[in-house]
C-alpha cells in the first residue's frame, strides 16, 4: 500500500512540473513576437513578472503591491489566437474597479502612475472571441504578465 501512494504522489508530482514547463519559455520574451512590444527600455523589469498556463475564460487574478513614487507597465501577451484578453484593475480593500481594459479596444498594456504604495488587484480573463474555432487546439494557453517600473520624475520647483 505505501508502494502505490509513494509512486501516486511521484506521478502526479511529475505531471504537475510538466504542466508548469509549458509556459517556461514566456521568460524569453524576445521568443514571441507579441511579447517583445511590452518591453520598454526606459523601465526596468519588477519581481512580480509571472508566466501561467490559463484556460479560455478562465479569470486569473493576482494581488501586487506597487510602491508609491513609480510609473508602472502593466502587460500581459499570449499566443495571437486567444486575443482579446480582458484585464481589469480593483482597489484590494474596496473592490472598487479602478480600470477594464473593455473600455480601450482590449489593449494588452496599460500604464499606471502610482503616488501611495497601495495593493491592487489584476485580474485577467482570456476571452479568445476573435479567434478562428480551427485554429483553436488548446485547452490551456500560456500567458506572460509583464511587470515594469520607474521612478516618478519629481520636478522640485513645480511650487514655484
Amino acid at each position: 500500500m505505501k508502494k502505490i501512494k509513494i509512486l501516486l504522489f511521484l506521478f502526479s508530482l511529475f505531471s504537475s512540473l510538466n504542466y508548469s514547463q509549458q509556459c517556461d519559455d514566456y521568460y524569453n520574451y524576445s521568443k514571441f513576437v507579441n511579447c517583445r512590444h511590452c518591453l520598454n527600455s526606459y523601465y526596468k523589469i519588477y519581481m512580480h513578472t509571472k508566466h501561467v498556463s490559463i484556460g479560455i475564460i478562465d479569470t486569473l487574478t493576482y494581488n501586487v503591491v506597487f510602491t508609491g513614487n513609480r510609473d508602472y507597465i502593466i502587460s500581459f501577451c499570449a499566443d495571437q489566437n486567444y486575443y482579446p484578453l480582458n484585464i481589469k484593475l480593483f482597489e484590494s480593500e474596496t473592490k472598487r474597479q479602478l480600470y477594464d481594459n473593455a473600455t480601450s479596444d482590449y489593449k494588452e498594456s496599460i500604464k499606471v502612475r502610482i503616488s501611495n504604495t497601495q495593493n491592487i488587484i489584476i485580474e485577467l480573463t482570456l476571452m479568445a472571441d476573435k479567434a478562428d474555432s480551427n485554429k483553436i487546439s488548446k485547452n490551456s494557453v500560456c500567458v506572460g504578465m509583464i511587470l515594469q517600473w520607474r521612478k516618478l520624475k519629481i520636478n522640485r520647483f513645480s511650487d514655484l
